[in-house]
């Protein structure tokens, strides 16, 4: 016959060690929402792609910075036929340091045809699938556009 012995739990002592080189995501200091350099990219490619005058909205998340590169996304509604909108996602990444300060990448992708309320869903899930604790925060198209 086997008798185990209960013995109190012994305490653990861990210790983290994470050096100073890993990257930190954190958010851009860059000013107002959807306003800075790589937005600006991001608006210029948009307005060849959809005329500024059939927005119905902007979204834009927080831009966010690691090591040398910010990223941002947008969700953009343009108008269509009828009641319905069509969305689009539209991100970007631009270099902010180092010798090749200023380059970058935008990336616009048609992703729905939908009733307007459905869009306040979309804008959800989107803010759920890139893991964002804060919604997107619509601003104007005047602020990349300068229409009303």
């Amino acid at each position: 016959m086997f008798v185990l012995e209960s013995h109190p739990p012994r305490p653990y002592l861990a210790v983290l060690f994470v050096p100073d080189s890993l990257p930190i995501e954190s958010r851009a200091r860059s000013g107002p929402p959807g306003v800075g350099p790589g937005w600006l990219r991001l608006a210029r490619e948009l307005a060849g792609q959809v005329p500024p005058e059939e927005l119905q909205g902007v979204w834009v998340f927080p831009a966010v910075r690691r090591e040398d590169h910010e990223w941002g996304t947008a969700i953009i509604a343009r108008r269509a036929d009828g009641e319905r909108i069509r969305i689009y996602t539209a991100r970007y990444v631009q270099t902010i340091q180092g010798r090749e300060r200023g380059q970058g990448r935008v990336a616009i992708e048609e992703v729905a045809t939908c009733p307007l309320p459905v869009l306040y869903e979309v804008l959800k899930g989107v803010q759920d699938r890139v893991a964002e604790t804060e919604p997107p925060v619509e601003i104007s198209p005047s602020v990349w556009y300068g229409t009303p």
